[in-house]
């Protein structure tokens, strides 16, 4: 009887048990027949789902070659069920060329029996049933989809309630998804609407990897976040390479694996457990990461595994991050750290000014446009890239300027640029034209900085500080530039 201890909390909760010893809890149970005790499952289930307003967020897996989607479900008592989402899918399905779109659609729900307890959506509802359609996924070029698409299911076996968490598995595919009740007034797409937010704050494609830190320290690489299937590696094996069966293969790609998850507001949730190897062959299992206050994410299973970027400094330096185009001669980086100008406080913001002040009012009479800092592939050494802008003759000129610093990182949060002197021809000219940006590299170069982040897991914004003056700060933050 493949169900028995859903009905026994059934009968048990409902107080329809009177026992006075374990002999006659065993002989009232099996007084009622299979049919009444699968009923008085139903009956359970149902209450649960309708209780307290009856409103639930699920998060919903398919395949593991796909990531998970979170969607709201109200339940009401006419067997009606409003469920809402904002995902990709949807937005095929509403034809947005959004990333993302929010829909809300109600139809009907119902508990029936099979070998338990099973919750069916048995109206047509396309922004949920789109995951069951045995169609082509319109999302990919496979052609093998046919008669599967997404693998999907729209039955659920009511498996277990505990405090406010339903846990059921699909009837067809078997994959557990988990119910977590919500307040009655949640509001739909606000509530949904912050999940995509907290998607973008997790993972961003300017910072392409992050890394699980285990407990001894050992980290496993973690690429394409942003994607909610990433590929995790470790580590200590990134750079290994492997000939097999006579093909060159990167260290990377021959030792990743790809694991699928969701994002709610509580964290980041894998689709199932995965068992991670230490460098002394100590295994982790990792499963659900909590969002923590410094934006940092913390596994639930050990309470010591984190998963963020790389330490700031070493970020802000990282060549993969923020680099020129190998043999480029657009002088447009791929990545930079751009001054942003609004943001800048104490001496900075008076020399950052009187710099732009004094490129327009010297005899270069140019505009800046923006100062970026980042690692010139080309050259092989950090840099500061001033664009500015220019009208000679009628005409509008851009003109690429290169300054080149030597680097010092300090710890895990402090770093040094100090400007030795070289730089291209436009640079050295304006370096020599305009004394103020001179000043401006002086002080740059004198100064200790202090980073802090807007996240320790997509730290796209960063607060540069003088460590002899706390009140002198500037912000960069990390952008793809537009060609030229």
């Amino acid at each position: 009887m493949k169900y028995i201890h859903y009905i026994l909390s059934a009968l048990a909760l409902a107080g329809s048990l009177s026992l006075s010893s374990c002999k006659n809890e065993v002989d009232d149970v099996f007084d009622k027949s299979s049919a009444e005790r699968l009923n008085a499952s139903v009956e359970y289930f149902h209450n649960i789902l309708l209780d307290q307003g009856g409103k639930w967020q699920m998060e919903y897996f398919t395949q593991d070659s796909e990531q998970g989607y979170v969607y709201l479900m109200t339940f009401n008592k006419d067997g009606s069920v409003r469920i809402s989402g904002n995902n990709p899918i949807i937005s095929q399905v509403v034809g947005s060329t959004a990333t993302t779109a929010y829909a809300s659609q109600s139809s009907m729900w119902e508990i029936i029996t099979d070998d338990g307890p099973v919750l069916t959506f048995n109206t047509y509802n396309p922004i949920f049933h789109i995951f069951a359609d045995p169609k082509d996924d319109p999302g990919t070029t496979q052609t093998s989809e046919q008669g599967y698409g997404h693998y999907g299911d729209y039955e659920f076996k009511l498996m277990r309630y505990t405090g406010d968490t339903l846990y059921v598995n699909g009837k067809k595919r078997g994959l557990q998804a988990v119910m977590t009740r919500l307040d009655p007034d949640t509001d739909d797409e606000a509530y949904l609407s912050n999940v995509v937010a907290l998607a973008d704050s997790f993972f961003t494609a300017l910072i392409p990897i992050t890394y699980i830190t285990m407990p001894n320290g050992s980290r496993y690489l973690v690429r394409g976040g942003a994607s909610l299937v990433p590929e995790l590696c470790p580590e200590y094996k990134r750079d290994t390479i492997d000939d097999v069966v006579g093909v060159f293969k990167e260290g990377w790609t021959y030792f990743a694996e790809k694991h699928n998850a969701l994002i709610t507001p509580a964290g980041l949730t894998f689709m199932q457990p995965i068992t991670l190897t230490d460098t002394n062959d100590v295994s982790v299992v990792i499963q659900h990461f909590k969002l923590q206050p410094d934006g940092s994410l913390l596994s639930r299973e050990d309470g010591v595994t984190t998963l963020a970027a790389d330490t700031i400094n070493k970020l802000f330096f990282d060549p993969t991050l923020a680099r020129m185009p190998k043999g480029s001669t657009s002088g447009t980086p791929e990545l930079a750290w751009t001054f942003d100008s609004r943001r800048m406080e104490g001496q900075f913001l008076e020399l950052y000014n009187a710099f732009t002040a004094g490129m327009a009012s010297s005899s270069l009479k140019a505009t800046v446009r923006r100062a970026d800092l980042l690692y010139d592939e080309t050259s092989g050494r950090y840099s500061m890239l001033m664009r500015t802008r220019k009208v000679q003759g009628g005409t509008v000129m851009t003109l690429n300027a290169f300054l080149y610093f030597d680097t010092q990182r300090i710890g895990t949060d402090r770093f040094r640029l100090v400007f030795n002197g070289e730089g291209d021809a436009n640079a050295l000219n304006y370096v020599d034209k305009v004394a103020q940006l001179r000043a401006l590299l002086d002080k740059i170069s004198a100064t200790t900085f202090r980073i802090e982040a807007n996240s320790k897991l997509a730290p796209t914004r960063l607060k540069l500080i003088d460590v002899d003056n706390e009140s002198s700060f500037l912000f960069v933050y990390l952008q793809k530039p537009a060609s030229t």
